[in-house]
């Protein structure tokens, strides 16, 4: 797979309205229909951000990644990724990963024409995946 873009996303929590920031990695194969779409979502280190974390407006993460970069949503794979900082480094605390799922509302064909796909999202699930498992997903080093 390749790393197509590389970008730091801004978003506003649907819950209060702060501000927070990630950035973004999608990486897509060689080949149309070879493999799904793979999104990284790195949280930045503790005490970076005063904004709402990834976990927190994932709903809203998504969407935003969804629109801009024009992606099927039922056919791509969301990580979150919690980074290390100096600090965390420091004091031991292991970056994480978590393949993001979400169950919708309505069928998956009707998310682009809505427009509306934040309200569309429930129960968001978090299950942990280590570096290796990313590694294979992408195909490649993160």
């Amino acid at each position: 797979m390749n790393l197509i873009h590389d970008h730091r996303l801004t978003y506003t929590s649907q819950l209060n309205g702060r501000e927070g920031f990630c950035r973004v990695r999608l990486f897509e194969a060689d080949g149309p229909g070879e493999r799904d779409p793979v999104v990284i979502l790195t949280e930045p280190p503790q005490g970076t951000d005063p904004g709402p974390s990834v976990t927190n407006a994932a709903e809203t993460i998504v969407a935003a990644v969804v629109r801009r970069h024009s992606l099927p949503f039922s056919h791509t794979v969301f990580i979150q990724h919690h980074a290390r900082g100096h600090a965390e480094r420091l004091a031991g605390i292991p970056e994480t990963f978590d393949l993001l799922t979400f169950e919708l509302d309505v069928p998956a064909g009707v998310i682009h024409a809505a427009g509306r796909l934040p309200d569309q999202l429930r129960n968001l699930r978090c299950l942990p995946l280590d570096r290796p498992a990313v590694e294979t997903l992408i195909g490649g080093r993160l």
